[in-house]
């Protein structure tokens, strides 16, 4: 459903919905999710605050199914950290999400799962279970578990 300005009738477009709704989050107490953004210190730009055309300027305007993303999550919306993106990168960007380093790379627990061609549910459960390197190791890689179902009897 198409959303329609209350003042002029004219068609809201998403992009300028997403500045709207930045906004919102960052200084109205009352707006969803402002404990998420506003209520823990995350600010929005002032160029960008006053200036819907500067938002659009820096950050462009979206691909199509693309939302507004931040990718440093404890950062402020600004030139730098903010982003279009689809579904898959901001389920990634998340704060609640659990990274891991391996071999100087950090990634999350999603992304080393699709990495490594197994399920998030098999990537946490070798993490808890396996030494990290075998998590890794050829082992993972190649499906085989007998070295460490050998190790548990």
């Amino acid at each position: 459903m198409r959303q329609t300005c209350e003042t002029c009738g004219q068609i809201i477009k998403p992009h300028y919905r997403a500045w709207q709704m930045m906004k919102q989050r960052c200084t109205n107490p009352k707006a969803t999710g402002y404990q998420n953004y506003g209520g823990r210190g995350i600010r929005m730009c002032e160029r960008w605050f006053n200036s819907y055309e500067a938002f659009i300027e820096d950050v462009g305007v979206p691909p199509h199914g693309a939302t507004l993303d931040r990718i440093d999550t404890d950062g402020d919306y600004e030139p730098g950290n903010v982003r279009w993106a689809y579904g898959t990168t901001q389920n990634r960007n998340k704060r609640n999400n659990r990274p891991v380093t391996w071999q100087g790379q950090t990634k999350t627990y999603s992304a080393w799962a699709a990495d490594l061609g197994i399920s998030k549910q098999s990537f946490a459960y070798r993490m808890k279970h396996w030494p990290i390197e075998d998590v890794f190791g050829r082992a993972a890689q190649d499906g085989h578990r007998q070295r460490y179902d050998a190790n548990l009897g």
